[in-house]
């Protein structure tokens, strides 16, 4: 599996590709990781990102030029886990992908849904830790309640999808163009979380899993893209350059603010 693949993401601070994502907010993978001319060994500074709606695959900046057009909304489909916390507001016994740790509150973790759904007080202050594999590394974000938020819009329940480019499961779709509804996301197995989208096609009626990040493959692209909450932009990492000694490697973004509800 290339280094970071998998990972979900929207745009990021330097974007300046117009909606080639499909619009603020809109979701895409990270599908493989590259470098730039002059980059140094073992650093990648660029990605290639499929974009959930329209399937499209354009390669963006990580750290190149000192640029970060992305922005990472959701490690888990690349197989970042915490499997010695449990989220406080869904009770799961493990965190996948970012952890979202209360300053105000003794022990007091979320998981990235539960934090952009608003779970636990949103005047709190809140430190969010990209890595298990670097736990004393956090980021300080602000507290929800004076932060801006977008809608994400992409391949979540109720999206309609085709087949897209990575597709290798013959006609279970009814044929090349037919349209089926997405009725889950979830995890493959113990290996990722939320990398996998459950699609009942219209054909057949069938329902089948197909991959959605995981091991960084995207076997869907969405014709009508749906609904999937609201998310905190600015308390997102920037997507970094990807390194090969761990899944992968964020730019932390470091936060010089007065915080105006300290």
């Amino acid at each position: 599996m290339d280094v970071g693949t998998g990972i979900r993401v929207v745009r990021g601070p330097d974007w300046g590709r117009g909606n080639e994502d499909g619009g603020e907010g809109y979701l895409g993978t990270v599908v493989a990781g590259g470098r730039v001319d002059g980059a140094e060994d073992g650093r990648h500074d660029v990605a290639t990102v499929q974009w959930d709606v329209g399937g499209e695959r354009h390669v963006y900046r990580c750290g190149a030029g000192g640029k970060y057009d992305l922005r990472v909304i959701d490690s888990a489909p690349a197989g970042v886990v915490h499997s010695h916390l449990e989220c406080s507001g869904c009770g799961s016994q493990t965190i996948a992908g970012c952890v979202w740790r209360c300053v105000h509150c003794l022990r007091y973790y979320l998981c990235t849904p539960c934090y952009m759904k608003d779970r636990h007080s949103v005047w709190h202050h809140f430190t969010r830790m990209d890595s298990p594999e670097n736990p004393r590394q956090r980021t300080r974000v602000r507290c929800r309640y004076l932060s801006g938020r977008v809608g994400a819009r992409g391949v979540f329940v109720g999206a309609r999808v085709v087949r897209g480019r990575d597709w290798r499961w013959s006609d279970q779709d009814g044929g090349a163009g037919r349209e089926g509804t997405v009725v889950d996301v979830c995890g493959w197995q113990s290996e990722s979380s939320r990398s996998v989208a459950v699609v009942e096609w219209r054909e057949s009626a069938l329902k089948r899993k197909y991959r959605l990040g995981h091991k960084g493959k995207v076997d869907l692209q969405s014709t009508v893209a749906a609904e999937g909450g609201h998310c905190y932009l600015d308390h997102l990492p920037l997507l970094g350059f990807l390194s090969d000694n761990s899944p992968f490697r964020i730019r932390i973004q470091t936060f010089n603010l007065l915080y105006l509800c300290w």
